[in-house]
């Protein structure tokens, strides 16, 4: 998405190199705390708890428990009478 600014036109997002070293500070944390979920689940954890003042340990486990506790089916079958 781009943004028109004294007649250029700049990015929304943060550069390149900034993403990068963020992807890459999740992975050595993830590695480090020997973190059980995909790299993805964990940047989403991350992202809904970013002001939370708790051990990333503690909010990966809760978040966790969370999901894990979620009916896997909770599609609606229209032919079971």
């Amino acid at each position: 998405m781009l943004v028109k600014q004294k007649n250029q036109l700049a990015p929304l997002t943060m550069p390149r190199e900034q993403a990068l070293s963020i992807y890459l500070l999740v992975v050595i944390a993830q590695k480090k705390l020997n973190i059980p979920c995909p790299l993805y689940t964990l940047l989403q954890i991350l992202e809904v708890n970013l002001f939370e003042k708790k051990l990333i340990s503690s909010l990966v486990a809760d978040a966790l428990k969370q999901i894990q506790d979620l009916p896997d089916d909770n599609q609606l079958n229209l032919f079971n009478y």
